[in-house]
């Protein structure tokens, strides 16, 4: 069945994993292209989104694809009273599709956020070391156990393991998770 001859038979659409479209289902990929899009090109879309979630804001934004970071700031440029806010660290960049080339707009304020509480203190100081070199951002704090009733930081351990990305990386990962499980008895 050729999809364009056939789409106005489908009701509605619901969202999923996989894409169908003869059966009314779009998937993840579908959404974030077409998203931006409808944005852009909708003034009375960027209102009722912005009345309906007045404040916006953008979770692992390093890693949140830059068409749609415009089309949520042109939401804020264009609706009044509308806050739109990005959380997320350029050095935590896993996705090669993601932006962060973010102006900081005339009005708009950065904040660094220092704190960690989910890493233990040796892993802080690893991560911290890695920055020193990029953001120099220093992270503080660390995760903390109670014991007896009093807050103690977790020292925690961690382990650096640098190989060559070959063909050979799924067997090298294996013999690093054996070796682990042995050294850590886990």
């Amino acid at each position: 069945l050729h999809i364009d001859s056939n789409i106005d038979s489908v009701p509605s659409f619901t969202y999923e994993t996989g894409s169908n479209y003869l059966k009314g289902i779009l998937g993840h990929s579908d959404i974030i292209s077409m998203v931006p899009s409808l944005i852009n090109t909708n003034p009375l879309l960027q209102v009722i989104l912005a009345n309906r979630f007045p404040y916006f804001f953008i979770d692992e934004s390093q890693d949140t694809i830059s068409e749609f970071v415009s089309a949520m700031t042109l939401v804020e440029q264009n609706v009044e009273g509308f806050c739109l806010g990005f959380f997320g660290v350029p050095m935590q960049k896993i996705y090669h599709t993601g932006s962060w080339a973010r102006v900081i707009e005339e009005g708009w304020r950065e904040s660094q956020k220092p704190e960690n509480f989910r890493c233990s203190t040796s892993v802080l100081r690893v991560i911290n070391s890695i920055r020193a070199a990029g953001d120099k951002l220093q992270q503080n704090g660390g995760r903390i156990e109670l014991v007896e009733g009093n807050p103690v930081l977790v020292e925690g351990s961690s382990q650096i393991f640098i190989m060559q990305a070959d063909d050979t990386r799924a067997a090298k990962l294996a013999k690093i998770r054996r070796y682990l499980s042995i050294q850590l008895a886990d």
